[in-house]
């Protein structure tokens, strides 16, 4: 009886995860989809000399994007549940938030 209760406790928290997954790729893509769709009906929309400010917003949304879904694709992989996996991950994240802060 036992097993069986521990078995449904861990279906149910693999279902929240997936769900709060779900939701975490719907909420961030989608957000950011629909932003670079107004970018570029701004960008459709005016003169060739300021068009280019909106391509440059497109392309640096398309990055972070890209950037999130990684980190996503990262989060749900099992080959990644392991400390080393971790600790890899945290040192490459700190290397870009030093990079990007100028440190």
């Amino acid at each position: 009886m036992r097993k069986t209760l521990d078995l449904l406790e861990r279906q149910r928290e693999l279902e929240r995860d997936r769900r709060r997954i779900a939701n975490d790729i719907h909420d961030e893509l989608g957000a950011g989809l629909t932003h670079m769709t107004l970018l570029c009906e701004l960008a459709r929309r005016s003169p060739p000399e300021t068009a280019s400010d909106y391509l440059v917003q497109i392309s640096q949304k398309a990055r972070e994007l890209t950037s999130a879904m990684d980190e996503i694709v990262w989060a749900v992989s099992p080959q990644n549940d392991t400390l080393e996996s971790l600790l890899s991950y945290l040192t490459k994240f700190a290397m870009v938030f030093s990079k990007k802060c100028g440190y």
